[in-house]
């Protein structure tokens, strides 16, 4: 290669690493190796990457932050070698800059498997491999950093960037669009995206996604780009499990410890799921659940004779069973069925899965008004994820009028008997004003009632909070305690502070 296309892929190189650090996403996490097959947890992740890009293509912004939310709140395996990998990092880059391809990649790969959670490390493989032309290897890689990493809008910006490389213009808008909602500095990003719409040499499916993310993005003449809100927090399938889970390992009656320091909280931090699992019916049950959901046959035959006697606790068990596959084959039909059966005789678990089937369209086709009806029916007997979900329809008007108040109301109502995603969007409304004024000292004290319960977004909001001096004083000792906290979960925005505080090596 001559000295001038030397000279022309790092400078290229070089202002997409400008627009990276301009754009200051960073987030780790630790997947299977390069090469081997994907684990369960990274597949959902991909699959909630896809979805992002769907929800693009719809122009539906719910789904987009949705997915996003679903990838950060999923767990964070252990780091990898940091200083090896960083290391082996900067060696490739030097090696790109002077058109050491081949060596590059090789360092690359070298780096990524001494600590694949480096989404940084990720996204320069993935824009190195786009640079050298591997196409198909570059989606693919770009792909695994989003995984890692679902805000990073440079790493959107490089996957367009390889989609239009490939003629997929539709898909390269759609990149185009996710790194504009997620970018630090907008403005930036749109100069990026229109210097492709008028480029006379980039290929033409890339200037092609360029020109319709723009017009998707700014569609009347002189309209300014702004970066995307943060939103409240709809349930995810993670917290969803999680209540499985719960109950399937509660002891019949029994309610979990409260914590001492959750007893300080001005919102109760106990195990929200507790109290109501205590006051259910048939605690004969769970043991049989539990069994069932292990592969035991003989419990299984003993749910099914009890649903067929007309026993709603387990129906709703038969139905849980089919529809997360716990020792049986997934059959979200069969759920559905005993789903509708166990919430018909006014169980309220059943009443909340049902509503979360019917609201996403699984095993039937989405019906938002029954949705909101099953959610409201279950929230009003005190489950705590139907409270949240039914004030986030009252939000975005899903299945019903918009109504800011009864969504704040319901978000209090889920904060004060325990759950995190609760205070955290109760908290969000009052730091905004969102249907009334902003009251940032009632706001702190949701975010940290759900912060202390080790919920992510809050111990960010937490760090913000004492970075910026919400009380009055700024301390920024305790906000880089609680941006570590956060990033140790993965939470993007939670590095971007401690790098701007000068704390590096999250």
């Amino acid at each position: 290669m001559s000295k001038k296309a030397a000279h022309q892929r790092a400078t290229s190189f070089s202002a997409a690493c400008v627009l990276a650090v301009a754009l200051q996403m960073a987030h780790p996490f630790v997947f299977a190796q390069s090469g081997a097959a994907p684990n369960t947890q990274l597949a959902s992740r991909l699959d909630q990457v896809s979805k992002m890009l769907a929800g693009a293509a719809s122009r539906d912004a719910n789904a987009v932050w949705d997915a996003k939310t679903e990838i950060e709140e999923l767990p964070y395996p252990a780091r990898g070698d940091r200083k090896l990998a960083r290391r082996l990092n900067t060696t490739a880059l030097e090696k790109f800059k002077a058109d050491q391809v081949a060596e590059a990649m090789a360092d690359f790969e070298k780096a990524r498997r001494a600590d694949p959670s480096d989404q940084e490390i990720a996204n320069n493989y993935g824009y190195v491999l786009y640079r050298a032309g591997k196409l198909a290897e570059a989606e693919a890689q770009l792909r695994y950093t989003l995984a890692l990493a679902p805000a990073r809008a440079a790493a959107w910006a490089n996957l367009a960037e390889v989609l239009g490389a490939q003629g997929q213009a539709p898909r390269a808008a759609d990149a185009f669009v996710v790194s504009h909602r997620f970018s630090r500095n907008p403005d930036t990003t749109r100069q990026y995206i229109e210097k492709f719409a008028a480029s006379t040499t980039d290929p033409a499916g890339l200037k092609q996604g360029a020109v319709q993310a723009l017009s998707r993005l700014f569609p009347t003449a002189g309209a300014t780009g702004t970066a995307a809100a943060a939103q409240p927090l709809a349930g995810t399938a993670a917290e969803r499990n999680a209540a499985v889970q719960t109950e399937m390992a509660a002891a019949a009656g029994a309610a979990a410890a409260t914590p001492a320091a959750a007893r300080a909280a001005p919102v109760s931090l106990a195990d929200p799921f507790a109290r109501l699992l205590s006051q259910l019916p048939n605690p004969e049950v769970v043991p049989l659940f539990a069994a069932a959901s292990q592969g035991s046959a003989t419990a299984r035959e003993e749910l099914l004779r009890l649903a067929h006697g007309g026993n709603a606790r387990a129906q709703h068990a038969v139905a849980t069973i089919y529809n997360n596959g716990r020792g049986v084959e997934v059959n979200h039909e069969l759920a559905n069925t005993w789903y509708r059966k166990s919430a018909e005789a006014g169980f309220v678990l059943a009443q909340a899965g049902l509503a979360w089937n019917q609201q996403h369209g699984i095993g039937m086709a989405a019906d938002l008004p029954l949705a909101f009806d099953n959610y409201r029916r279950a929230a009003e007997q005190g489950h705590p994820y139907a409270m949240n979900n039914l004030a986030m329809m009252y939000y975005r008007g899903m299945g019903t009028r918009p109504d800011v108040k009864a969504s704040f109301d319901w978000f209090v109502r889920a904060a004060e008997v325990g759950l995190a995603r609760g205070a955290y969007n109760a908290a969000w409304y009052l730091e905004y004003g969102v249907g009334q004024p902003v009251d940032l000292r009632k706001a702190f004290a949701y975010y940290l009632s759900a912060a202390t319960a080790g919920f992510a977004q809050s111990q960010y909001k937490v760090g913000h909070a004492y970075e910026y001096g919400w009380g009055g004083s700024q301390d920024k000792a305790a906000a880089i305690d609680w941006y570590k906290k956060a990033a140790l979960q993965g939470l993007e925005p939670a590095k971007d502070a401690l790098k701007r505080l000068g704390v590096s090596d999250f």
